[in-house]
C-alpha cells in the first residue's frame, strides 16, 4: 500500500477492512522513495496498534533515506523488511542485504 497518499489512521483505518476480509500480513510501500523516518515511524505504529496481522515496510531510496528509513521502521516492531538481495547497477533505488544488515544490528 503506498502509504504516502493516506494518513497514518487512514490507512489503519482500511488496513482493518482488509484483515475482516481476510488479508493476512501488509506492506506499508514507500516506492516513491519520499518517506523520512519519522513518518516510517509513525504509520508503523499506527498500524501495529490497530490490527493484529503482521506489518511490513518496502522503501527505495530516492531522497537517500532508505537505510534510516528501514532503522525507524525495525526500531518500531516492523514485522517484514523487504530488500533487495544483491543490488545491481541497473537497480540501485533499493537498500541491499547488505545495509539492511548493518542496519538491523544498530536496532
Amino acid at each position: 500500500m503506498k502509504a504516502y497518499i493516506s494518513t497514518p489512521e487512514e490507512l489503519a483505518a482500511e488496513v482493518v477492512d482488509l484483515q475482516q476480509h481476510g488479508v493476512d500480513e501488509v506492506a506499508i510501500m514507500d516506492s516513491a522513495g519520499c518517506m523520512h523516518p519519522n513518518e516510517v515511524k509513525e504509520y508503523i505504529k499506527a498500524l501495529k496498534n490497530t490490527v493484529s496481522i503482521p506489518v511490513g515496510f518496502h522503501c527505495h531510496n530516492n531522497l537517500g533515506l532508505s537505510a534510516a528509513n528501514a532503522i525507524a521502521a525495525m526500531d518500531d516492531g516492523v514485522d517484514l523488511y523487504r530488500l533487495i538481495v544483491n543490488v545491481s547497477a541497473a537497480n540501485k533505488k533499493n537498500p541491499s542485504e547488505n545495509e539492511m544488515a548493518e542496519a538491523a544490528k544498530a536496532i
